[in-house]
């Protein structure tokens, strides 16, 4: 990296560490060593995978990056929303960290305990395909802060499951189901008609004894 030009973003996407050439000036990062010609450097205060936010903002796609250099921006107290969305404000102003329980490719849990409405950052990419659900409830997930996902919780424990759920893989699942199904009753009725077969010539041969 040769500049640090949008140091929210960096703290959004969890970079703790930076490699490079050239001498960085930031308040925000400080020099862990320097060898081979390659210095190390350590951002100050990254953002968890995952925490709430109190309030969000509707703004213009044109200008989402730029609002995110703001120093008027604080990314634990706000986000940032690019889509048309009723935005519903939190009685609180705090931040919190997210809890954790499982992450694979498809699918990610978490849960949090809020003692009031707010919002859920999670610092993933926004991709078509994924679906969120918050207690076994289907929620929109909003594209958050330029390239990120969040979603409105409710207050109180919330179980939160986000899982990749692409059009396409649902429509295969269901005809996968629905031929499996048809093959079984095809075979079961065959194996019927054959043991029907079986047991009437068995009564036939036990008439002609």
């Amino acid at each position: 990296i040769e500049s640090i030009k949008n140091y929210n973003l960096l703290r959004l996407l969890n970079v703790k560490y930076i490699l490079s050439q050239k001498r960085l000036v930031n308040e925000n990062i400080r020099v862990l060593g320097f060898e081979s010609g390659v210095y190390l450097y350590e951002i100050s205060n990254p953002a968890p995978k995952a925490f709430t936010v109190p309030d969000a903002i509707i703004v213009d796609k044109s200008i989402i990056l730029k609002s995110l250099t703001s120093k008027d921006f604080h990314l634990n107290k706000s986000l940032l929303l690019s889509d048309s969305y009723v935005l519903k404000r939190s009685e609180d102003s705090k931040s919190r960290e997210v809890a954790y329980f499982d992450k694979s490719p498809n699918e990610i849990t978490l849960s949090a305990n809020s003692p009031t409405s707010e919002y859920l950052f999670l610092s993933e990419i926004w991709y078509p395909g994924w679906k969120a659900y918050v207690n076994g409830k289907e929620t929109q997930i909003l594209k958050t802060d330029y390239i990120f996902r969040s979603i409105h919780l409710e207050k109180g424990t919330n179980f939160i499951v986000f899982r990749f759920e692409p059009l396409a893989f649902m429509f295969g699942k269901y005809f996968f189901i629905v031929g499996i199904t048809i093959c079984f009753l095809i075979l079961k009725k065959d194996i019927w008609r054959l043991t029907f077969h079986l047991h009437v010539r068995k009564w036939l041969r036990s008439l002609t004894k």
